[in-house]
């Protein structure tokens, strides 16, 4: 397996938080909470998360992550885009789990006037 010991995986599904995502993005998805209580995965784990993008424009499309708690001071988890995440499902993204204990989504760049018609909300 991917773990030398069982591991109960936690998780949390959010459709809105306190969440700051980097300028000129949206969120478009569900915002997942892992906590792999501590561990570390002997190989990769993959995360497939659906988005609420149908656009042809993969690239606008990218997968963000932030600490699973918030410092002291702040009011919103403050999340990053990550350079990996693959998107060549039109639906669906996956990327590599790298943090035993963190906030994943999706975000979509601002698109222009005539590509915001491609949004689908899908169940």
């Amino acid at each position: 397996g991917a773990f030398k010991e069982e591991v109960v995986i936690r998780y949390g599904i959010a459709l809105h938080g306190p969440w700051e995502l980097p300028e000129g993005y949206t969120p478009c998805s569900v915002t997942v909470y892992l906590n792999l209580q501590g561990h570390h995965p002997n190989k990769e784990l993959t995360l497939h998360l659906f988005n609420w993008y149908g656009g042809k424009e993969r690239d606008a499309v990218r997968f963000v992550q932030a600490p699973h708690v918030l410092q002291e001071g702040e009011s919103k988890y403050q999340f990053t885009l990550l350079e990996e995440g693959d998107f060549s499902d039109v639906r669906r993204g996956k990327v590599k789990i790298r943090k035993p204990k963190c906030l994943y989504g999706t975000a979509l760049q601002e698109l222009r006037e005539k590509d915001k018609t491609k949004w689908q909300i899908s169940a």
